[in-house]
């Protein structure tokens, strides 16, 4: 009997359950927690629709809420149709030295989107000066179009990350049998996109996420999105029940979107683990319109990686101030650094504890729902969950910057240890159990080195994403525990264009090793899935 039927039998699935409930409760506090919390302050409170209708049906509410609708919708459609074009295109033989262009994309996955817009400021403000110089004049990026073009920089890493899974998942002897027949085009269009989509989609829901939930790069743009006024009401009036009230249509959206991923995204799991990679390609006559538009993806690929890391440089030189800079800011650097390790070891250790739950799929829409909180709910959530009386013990500690990442971005590493516990061979654990029983030596000898890559991942994507955090840690970060990316973005805001610089290729570099560390642990993972 394999290793999941096993796993799946009432008595077996029941022990399991009791023996993580621990693990279990405390991701529930951890992750759920916040806004369960806010939740209960809204069905006690003497709350009624006329509030409603004020908070978030006036006219100035739902204008914004529509445009910040708008704007991750361009983010989510465009980022996605570059992906793929540009995925397409390296398929060519004749274009696939290309394809080390994507790695250049993706190691800058886990970059936050102040960074790409601090970068791209300084671009746009060059290009506007030397145009200004022979008696052109252009805006800036300080608009709508600024604020989608740099947040499509920002998140198409992701959006490609989906689109390479997206080509493993086709049907590559189908596609080579229609190419016999018709034109690439006509192939691309009729039967490689209908096979793309779904899980391309799933990448572009997540974009629409991020982006709909972000104030960052709209609040140095100067434009106004419906994810700042959750924050701004908090800050100013420190009215939890109110600012819940505010974001909770961002909330609803972002669940309902969550609950429509759960059908493609059980696809994406399983074909992506179980498919065998596609023979090599022949070379075949350039597309027309679909080469054009991979040329050009290729150039906004380049263009993406390169400024800022070109622009952060130029910015931070003279050179003998690097270190002066970072000296001084040790503590700042420390603390982040510390905390955003500490909350990767516990979302990966709670993704061991709640890893027999998830067992079957219905489980997924739960786990899943932290993505879709604002980040604003979350720094929130936790600041009201740890003010009640016996629960107050981390408030205004240095545990609230742990906690907040740990809340947003413990599910992807529950989704990582998952799919790497689905990739090994099951005959593994069932002699194991069957010889060893269920004790330490299964877990030490058997269980740790297969699950071992999926850890990896697990903690390195959460390192990297914690150490990005702005949103919750403006909000929950205790006085004398500034996080590096709370100073970096407080920086951009009065000058100090050099030290923003330094902070931010600190801050980019950081969030590149670990995405070098996520991409060697995913090699292991598929050698040994193969072996």
């Amino acid at each position: 009997m394999s290793h999941l039927h096993r796993h799946n039998s009432p008595a077996l699935l029941g022990r399991w359950h009791f023996r993580y409930a621990p693990a279990v409760l405390l991701w529930g506090v951890i992750a759920l927690g916040p806004i369960v919390v806010l939740i209960f302050d809204l069905v006690l409170s003497s709350f009624n629709t006329t509030d409603l209708q004020v908070s978030v049906f006036s006219l100035r509410s739902t204008l914004l809420l529509l445009k910040s609708v708008m704007i991750a919708g361009s983010v989510s459609i465009c980022a996605m149709v570059f992906a793929i074009t540009l995925v397409r295109i390296t398929q060519e033989a004749n274009f696939r030295f290309i394809r080390r262009l994507l790695w250049l994309s993706l190691a800058l996955l886990l970059v936050p989107p102040y960074i790409h817009a601090t970068a791209w400021m300084t671009f746009g403000d060059k290009i506007v000066a030397g145009l200004g110089g022979i008696g052109l004049q252009i805006r800036g990026l300080s608009n709508v179009a600024g604020v989608i073009w740099i947040q499509i920089m920002a998140f198409f890493p992701l959006s490609l990350a989906f689109a390479i899974a997206a080509y493993r998942m086709t049907d590559q002897h189908q596609i080579d049998a229609a190419r016999v027949f018709s034109p690439d085009w006509a192939v691309f269009r009729s039967i490689e996109l209908p096979q793309i989509l779904p899980a391309a989609s799933i990448g572009a829901a997540v974009v629409f996420i991020m982006s709909i939930t972000d104030f960052s790069v709209p609040s140095l743009m100067l434009v106004e999105v419906y994810a700042l006024e959750a924050f701004v009401e908090y800050s100013v009036a420190s009215n939890s029940l109110s600012s819940f009230i505010i974001a909770l249509p961002l909330l609803v959206i972002g669940v309902v979107i969550i609950l429509v991923m759960i059908a493609p995204l059980k696809k994406l799991g399983i074909s992506t683990i179980f498919s065998q990679p596609h023979p090599a390609r022949l070379h075949r006559p350039k597309l027309s319109t679909l080469y054009i538009l991979g040329i050009l993806a290729c150039v906004f690929c380049v263009l993406q990686f390169m400024v800022p890391i070109i622009m952060l440089t130029v910015d931070a030189f003279p050179v003998s101030d690097l270190l002066v800079i970072i000296g001084n800011n040790t503590e700042v650097i420390f603390n982040s650094v510390a905390s955003a390790a500490i909350a990767a070891a516990v979302s990966v250790l709670l993704a061991a504890g709640l890893l027999p739950m998830l067992k079957t799929w219905q489980m997924l829409p739960l786990v899943l729902i932290p993505l879709a909180v604002p980040a604003s709910l979350i720094g929130i959530g936790l600041i009201r969950l740890w003010t009640l009386p016996g629960l107050d013990l981390f408030y205004n500690t240095a545990a609230m910057p742990i906690l907040a990442p740990t809340a947003r971005f413990s599910p992807v590493a529950i989704l990582a240890l998952y799919i790497q516990s689905r990739r090994y061979d099951p005959i593994l654990t069932d002699v194991a159990l069957q010889f060893r029983g269920n004790g330490p030596a299964v877990w030490f000898r058997v269980l740790l080195p297969l699950w071992l890559p999926g850890f990896a991942i697990g903690f390195f994507a959460v390192f990297g994403l914690a150490l990005s955090e702005l949103t919750a840690n403006l909000l929950v970060s205790a006085p004398g525990q500034q996080m590096l990316t709370v100073k970096i973005f407080s920086l951009l805001h009065y000058g100090a264009s050099q030290q923003v610089a330094i902070l931010c290729l600190l801050v980019l570099a950081m969030s590149m090793m670990s995405m070098g560390a996520v991409f060697i642990a995913a090699l292991t993972m598929k050698k040994l899935s193969r072996g």
